[in-house]
């Protein structure tokens, strides 16, 4: 990831529990970064600090997966591309609307906010 989209992005912990605490260890949501090294094609998931475990409900380890499934994707086979999608577009896979998916960081708009979403089958939408 690159030290500007870094400094973009605050990642690492953000002191909120937005449901509630999970035990004596947990220490709270995360911020995280899932890019492609260019050079390397490799897949990077950047947690902004160290972390010995993450935890989350069923629909939103869903979402991770489809996010790094995605970037998998992308580092195989190079710019995958998007198709345009109506964000009210329900998911044949969990459900919920395309508005409630996961935004692409890899393409960031002018002034460093993301404009595509990502699918739970990969797929990057522009809706």
């Amino acid at each position: 990831m690159s030290r500007k989209l870094r400094r973009k992005i605050k990642l690492g912990a953000t002191g909120k529990f937005p449901q509630g605490k999970f035990n004596a260890h947990d220490e709270g949501a995360l911020n995280v970064a899932v890019g492609v090294d260019p050079k390397t094609k490799k897949v990077i998931i950047d947690f902004g600090k160290p972390v010995a475990w993450i935890g989350m409900e069923s629909k939103d380890a869903m979402r991770f997966a489809a996010f790094i499934r995605g970037r998998a994707l992308e580092a195989g086979a190079g710019d995958t591309g998007c198709v345009r999608a109506s964000g009210d577009v329900l998911c044949e896979e969990c459900g919920d609307t395309y508005y409630h998916h996961p935004s692409d960081m890899k393409q960031l708009d002018s002034e460093g906010r993301p404009f595509l979403r990502v699918a739970c089958d990969g797929t990057r939408l522009k809706l």
